[in-house]
This record gives structure tokens, sequence and C-alpha cells, in this order.
């Protein structure tokens, strides 16, 4: 199994570091974390670290789960069918990462500046081993956000937009 693992271009809390050990490649797994071009220089973890790749979605479309912060990448993940584990790499995350798992496209675990990484270690392991359960996160995932929403929001401004003459 694959996993991406993502919590921000920035991840200005450290998020990454914090749970790498939990994320450590196991037996059923290997993991790959991806920080942007503004993360501070990284000590070397215990998974592989890409920085800025110029193939982000399809590092994203290619894996098999990903662990992302609850922010706009969990769209993505689930446009792309994507199976996801969340947890807030910011305050602003804490809000919406909890409704947006509500609906079963994906995991909600908590605060990642807080959470004990081994709970993020215990998800992984118990999604490693039930496929069925990831395939059903993943489907629900790509039901909820379809990829269409920007051409709704532009119809929706242009039904509420005063006729021109």
């Amino acid at each position: 199994m694959r996993v991406l693992v993502c919590f921000g271009g920035s991840d200005p809390h450290g998020v990454t570091e914090r749970l790498a050990s939990g994320l450590s490649d196991g037996s059923a797994w290997v993991a790959t974390a991806i920080v942007g071009s503004h993360h501070r220089p990284l000590e070397p973890l215990s998974i592989e670290v890409v920085r800025d790749p110029v193939d982000l979605a399809e590092r994203l479309a290619d894996c098999d789960l990903a662990v992302l912060g609850g922010g706009t990448m969990k769209f993505e993940a689930a446009c792309l069918g994507r199976a996801a584990v969340l947890v807030g790499a910011a305050d602003d995350q804490l809000a919406v990462g909890p409704p947006f798992a509500a609906t079963g496209a994906a995991i909600w675990l908590g605060d990642g500046r807080t959470i004990e990484p081994r709970v993020v270690r215990e998800t992984l392991d118990g999604l490693a081993a039930d496929g069925e359960r990831r395939r059903a996160i993943a489907s629900r995932a790509s039901k909820v956000v379809d990829g269409l929403g920007a051409e709704r929001l532009a119809d929706a401004i242009l039904d509420l937009a005063p006729a021109t003459a």
C-alpha cells in the first residue's frame, strides 16, 4: 500500500515532523511525505520526503491512502477517489475536517499538532488490513466531491447577476 502524507506547503506547526515516527514504513505500506517549497529544512525523517514535486497530482492519484491536513487537499484527494485520513494542521482545519469526514469521504483523527503518532499508525494498520473499508471511503469520497464545483459556483453567480441590457 502506498501512503502519501501532506500537511500543506509550509506546514508551519511541524505536523510532518511530529507524526513521521508513527508514519514510518510499516510492513503493509510505504509512506512518502510531500512538503512545499516554503517548508523549513527538515532533519532526516523515518519516511521519504519529497519537496515541491512537479508531479503532485499524479502522486496523489497513484496512492492507496492519503494522510492529509484538513484543508483544501482533502477535496483533491476526494475528487480523485482516494481514501484519506485527516488531521488538523492549522486552527481553521479543526472546524472543517470533522464535517467532511462525517460524510464518509475520509476519517478524521483530530488535531495533528497534539494527536499521538501511534494513533495515526494504528489507523493506518487498520486500513492496510481492511481493503474493503479503504475502497468504501474512496468510493464515498468520489461521490462527495465530483470536481464540478467551480462550474456550479459560476452558474450560481451568473443566475444571481442582474441581467444586462
